[in-house]
C-alpha cells in the first residue's frame, strides 16, 4: 500500500509566483513541456531547439546555456520541468474555486483556505478535509510529488552551478523516488528503482560527480581548442606572408609577359607580311600552271573524242561522259578485248594510256568500269567553299532524288551529295534531346520519303530526322545498359515505302521490325531470329527484295532469306570460296542485274554476286577499311572507305 504524499501550503496564493519562476527564461512564456538545464535555467522546447539547434549531437559536442555562460555535453538528458506540468494540471481545476487558495472539498461557502495539496487527486484541502481525505483514501494508488523534495529549490533560477545538487528532481517514472544516480554506460539519470531494474551491474555515479567529470572534460576540450586556435592563427600569419610574396612575384611575371607579348606581336606582323608576299608569288605561279593544265586537258579531251569514235567503229561499248574527265585512271575490264586495245594503241600512239585489268568472269562483251579515284571521290565543301573533311564514313544511303547521304561517325554529321557528286549540305546530328546523354555514335543509315533514319550503337537506339536534320522521333529506349535497352547494338537499317523500319540488331542476334506509320511513335511489331541451324548469330545488315527479308549474318557469312512474316526460306552464298570473301559486313542489292554487292573488311575489297550466289567479279578498288555500300535505282554505286576518310562513286 503506497503512502499518500501531500504538499503543504497555500498553493493558489503561490501559483502565480511559481508560474513566473518556472516559465521559459528566454521567451518568458509558461509551457508545461519545458526542460531544466543543469544550471537550473528553464527553456521551453521551442526556444531551446531554435536557439541551440539541439538535435542530439555526438557525445563530444557541447551546448551552452543562452542565459549564463555554462556549457554542457549534448549527451546529457534534458530533465523535464515537472513543477510546470503540475502547475498546468492545477490550473485546470482553478476555475472551480471561488477564490485563490480555497479548499476543493469544502461544502460551506466561502471555502476554507487550503493548506495541503494531494498530487494524486489534484485537490487543495483545508485542515478538516485533509484529515478526512487521508482517512478515506489510504488504500488508493496515489502518486504525489515526494514530500521531502523542496519545491522552492525546483523553481529557483538563482541556484549556482557550483553547488552541484545531489539529485535532479523526482523520477518521471517512479514518482516517489528522486533521480540520485547517473549511469555511465547508458548516459542517463535514474532513481534507486530504475538502477535496480534496468541498470544492474552498470557503473554508477552521483550526479554531482558526473557533472564535475563533465566539466573537467569540457575544460580539457576548451584547452585543446585554444591550442588549435593558436596554431590556426600562426598558420594564417604564415599564409598572409606567402600571399604578399606571391602577389609581388605575380606582378613581376605579368611585366615579363607583357614585354614578351609585345616582342612576339612585332615578329608575327613581320612574318605575316613575308608570308603574304610568298603566297602572292605562289598564286601567280599556280595560275600559270592551271592555264597550262587546261590546255593539256583540252588536248586530252580531243584525243578521247577520237578514241570514242574508234570504239564506236569497232562495235564496242561507248564509255560514259564522266570518263572524259581524267582518262589515265580509266580501267578496262574485258573478256576478249586485250588484243583489240593493243591494236588500237598501235594504230593511235597518241591515245591516252589504258590500264589493262585481267578477266574477272564477266559474261558479256567489253565493259568499262570507270572508277576515278580523284574525280569520283565525293568531297564535302564548307560554307566558305573550303574542303570539309569526311572523317570515318560508314553508313551510306541514296534517296528517291538520287541524293547520297553519308554518315560521318567521327564528327556525328550527315553529308548530302547530288546525283552528279556535288556537295549540297551537311548537318550535325544533335544529341541534346536525349535523356542526359552527351555523346552519340551514328552508324547505319536509311532514307525514305525525305525522312532519315540513323542507328546509334552507343545509346542503343535509332534516331529519326527530316531531310534538314530536324529531330522527329526515337526508336527504342536510349540506354547504355543492355538490360534496359530495347535495341542492344543496332547496325544496318532498311525502310519500306509504308515506313516500316527493319533494324539489324547484332548483339541480340535478331532483326527487329517497327511500325512507323505514326512518325513520332514507333512500335515494335516483330522480332526475326530464325531457328536451329538457321538461327541468326550476328546480323549486320538487312534489305527487302521482292517481298523477302534479306539478312547478312556476319557470324555465319551468308545471306539468310525470310518471308515478311518472319519464316525462314533459304540461304545463299552459304559457303564462300576461300580467297573471294572472308568478312563481309555490308551489302546492297542492284535491281539492274539482280545482284548483290558486298564489302569485305578483311580483304579490303568489294565483290559482286548474282542472286543465286555465283561470284561475278571483284571491284578493282583497294580500300583501307571498306564501310557501307548503296546502289541507286539508276545503277550508281556508292562505297564508303572508313579509314581512308573517302567515299567513292561508280
Amino acid at each position: 500500500m503506497s503512502q499518500v504524499k501531500f504538499i503543504k501550503g497555500n498553493s493558489f496564493s503561490l501559483l502565480n509566483s511559481f508560474r513566473d519562476n518556472v516559465s521559459c527564461n528566454q521567451c518568458h512564456q509558461f509551457s508545461p513541456d519545458s526542460v531544466i538545464l543543469p544550471c537550473s535555467h528553464i527553456f521551453c522546447n521551442k526556444c531551446i531547439y531554435k536557439s541551440q539547434g539541439l538535435l542530439r549531437k555526438v557525445f563530444s559536442s557541447t551546448i551552452s546555456c543562452s542565459i549564463c555562460p555554462k556549457k554542457y555535453y549534448s549527451s546529457i538528458t534534458l530533465e523535464k520541468n515537472f513543477l510546470a506540468e503540475q502547475i498546468a494540471c492545477t490550473e485546470k481545476v482553478k476555475d472551480y474555486f471561488s477564490k485563490d487558495g480555497a479548499c476543493t472539498d469544502c461544502l460551506i461557502k466561502p471555502a476554507e483556505v487550503a493548506n495541503y495539496y494531494c498530487g494524486s487527486c489534484t485537490k487543495y484541502l483545508c485542515e478538516h478535509d485533509f484529515e478526512a481525505h487521508r482517512k478515506y483514501t489510504s488504500g488508493a494508488q496515489h502518486h504525489a510529488i515526494v514530500s521531502k523534495f523542496n519545491m522552492t529549490c525546483l523553481v529557483s533560477t538563482s541556484v549556482p552551478m557550483e553547488t552541484h545538487p545531489t539529485h535532479f528532481g523526482p523520477c518521471p517514472r517512479h514518482h516517489t523516488a528522486l533521480l540520485e544516480f547517473f549511469c555511465e554506460k547508458d548516459h542517463t539519470l535514474g532513481c534507486a528503482i530504475c538502477i535496480t531494474a534496468e541498470h544492474h551491474g552498470h557503473d554508477l555515479l552521483k550526479p554531482s560527480h558526473a557533472l564535475s567529470t563533465s566539466v573537467q572534460e569540457l575544460d580539457k576540450t576548451l584547452m585543446d581548442l585554444d591550442e588549435e586556435i593558436n596554431l590556426f592563427l600562426s598558420e594564417k600569419k604564415r599564409l598572409s606572408s606567402m600571399k604578399e610574396k606571391l602577389e609581388g612575384e605575380e606582378n613581376s611575371v605579368n611585366q615579363k609577359i607583357n614585354i614578351y607579348y609585345d616582342d612576339l606581336m612585332k615578329k608575327m606582323q613581320a612574318r605575316k607580311a613575308t608570308e603574304i608576299e610568298t603566297v602572292k608569288k605562289t598564286f601567280s605561279k599556280s595560275r600559270n600552271t592551271i592555264f597550262e593544265s587546261l590546255e593539256l586537258i583540252s588536248s586530252v579531251v580531243s584525243h578521247l573524242s577520237q578514241a570514242q569514235n574508234i570504239l564506236k567503229m569497232t562495235r564496242t561499248y561507248t564509255p560514259p561522259a564522266t570518263m572524259l574527265e581524267k582518262s589515265h585512271f580509266l580501267k578496262i575490264i574485258s573478256k576478249n578485248s586485250i588484243s583489240e586495245v593493243q591494236e588500237l594503241k598501235s594504230k593511235f600512239p597518241q591515245m591516252p594510256e589504258f590500264r589493262i585489268i585481267p578477266d574477272f568472269g564477266i559474261e558479256t562483251g567489253l565493259e568499262l568500269l570507270h572508277v576515278c579515284r580523284e574525280i569520283c571521290k565525293l568531297r564535302a565543301i564548307s560554307a566558305n567553299q573550303s574542303p570539309l573533311e569526311i572523317r570515318n564514313p560508314v553508313g551510306v544511303a541514296i534517296d528517291e532524288k538520287q541524293q547520297t547521304y553519308v554518315i560521318d561517325t567521327k564528327d556525328a554529321r550527315v553529308h548530302v551529295f547530288s546525283e552528279t557528286g556535288q556537295f549540297q549540305r551537311y548537318f550535325k546530328i544533335d544529341s541534346n534531346w536525349l535523356l542526359g546523354i552527351d555523346e552519340i555514335h551514328p552508324w547505319g543509315v536509311a532514307v525514305r520519303n525525305e525522312t532519315l533514319y540513323v542507328s546509334d550503337i552507343i545509346n542503343k537506339c535509332v534516331n529519326v530526322y527530316d531531310a534538314n536534320g530536324v529531330f522527329i522521333a526515337i526508336v527504342g529506349v536510349p540506354s547504355c545498359e543492355d538490360s534496359n535497352s530495347e535495341l542492344q547494338h543496332p547496325e544496318g537499317l532498311f525502310v519500306t515505302e509504308d515506313d516500316w523500319l527493319y533494324v539489324a540488331d547484332q548483339w541480340a542476334g535478331a532483326v527487329k521490325v517497327y511500325d512507323g506509320g505514326e512518325k513520332e511513335n514507333f512500335a515494335l511489331k516483330q522480332v526475326i531470329r530464325g531457328e536451329g541451324k538457321n538461327a541468326l548469330k550476328e546480323p549486320w545488315d538487312v534489305n527487302i527484295v521482292q517481298r523477302e527479308i534479306i539478312v547478312l549474318d556476319e557470324g555465319n557469312p551468308c545471306l539468310h532469306i525470310f518471308s515478311l512474316r518472319g519464316d525462314y526460306l533459304r540461304s545463299v552464298i552459304s559457303r564462300v570460296p576461300k580467297g573471294n570473301m572472308e568478312f563481309p559486313l555490308f551489302f546492297a542489292y542492284s535491281s539492274a542485274d539482280d545482284s548483290y554487292i558486298f564489302t569485305d573488311t578483311e580483304l579490303r575489297r568489294a565483290f559482286k554476286y548474282s542472286s543465286r550466289g555465283n561470284l561475278l567479279y571483284e571491284y578493282p578498288i583497294q580500300f583501307e577499311r571498306p564501310g557501307g555500300v548503296a546502289v541507286s535505282s539508276l545503277g550508281r554505286i556508292i562505297f564508303a572507305d572508313t579509314n581512308a576518310n573517302t567515299v567513292y562513286a561508280i
